[in-house]
């Protein structure tokens, strides 16, 4: 299936304008996805950097992902917010 979207680049600039809440927390999709940009670049930066407290960050994260996938919502997020704030970081950055 494909969907045709008009003026494409017009309707991109306009949806990342729009502000979203989460958690209570409002940002602008823009800000969103530049956070998740931000946590991509940082998890290959574990990946790249070969060290054995990496490994164990990078099983931290995939462990917690896992959990919190497995709980999903509101909960999972607690069970997230939580992993983080044992493992010494903070849950929202």
């Amino acid at each position: 299936m494909q969907i045709a979207i008009p003026e494409v680049n017009e309707t991109l600039s306009k949806l990342m304008a729009v502000e979203c809440e989460f958690d209570g927390r409002a940002q602008t999709i823009s800000k969103w996805v530049m956070e998740h940009r931000n946590k991509i670049t940082e998890n290959h930066n574990l990946l790249t950097a070969r060290a054995p407290e990496n490994d164990i960050k990078i099983l931290n994260i995939f462990l917690r992902d896992l959990l919190v996938r497995a709980i999903k919502g509101e909960m999972g997020l607690r069970v997230y917010e939580e992993s983080q704030s044992l493992n010494g970081e903070s849950p929202r950055k």
